[in-house]
């Protein structure tokens, strides 16, 4: 659920600034 949540966070981020956005878990393992 985390990681859909973390996909759409940074699509609509990325879609509002312009730049790609990478988000990631504690472990720095990219999740969206």
């Amino acid at each position: 659920m985390f990681k859909k949540m973390a996909q759409n966070i940074a699509k609509s981020t990325s879609e509002v600034i312009g730049y790609g956005v990478l988000v990631t878990d504690e472990e720095g393992v990219i999740i969206g």
